[in-house]
């Protein structure tokens, strides 16, 4: 995930990104809390959806590839549970 062009106006929301992979709990919860609550912002869905429709800088595709990473992370904990 580089930073360029529009990028410069979301970086919270590509640094909470990259967090997702966290190795500590708090800190990707945290990370996921933040991303929830800047998704919730009409300027980053507009710059994110502008990026992914000219293909360039950080896209809806970066957002779904560190919400799997996140995924990958919580899996083992959630399968203990069970």
């Amino acid at each position: 995930m580089e930073v360029d062009g529009n990028d410069g106006h979301i970086v919270s929301i590509i640094e909470a990104c990259r967090c997702l992979g966290a190795d500590k709990i708090i800190e990707r919860r945290k990370n996921a809390e933040t991303i929830n609550t800047l998704l919730h912002n009409t300027n980053y869905v507009t710059i994110i959806d502008e990026n992914s429709d000219n293909a360039t800088g950080f896209t809806w595709n970066d957002v779904f590839k560190a919400a799997c990473n996140f995924m990958k992370k919580v899996q083992p904990l959630v399968d203990c549970l069970f």
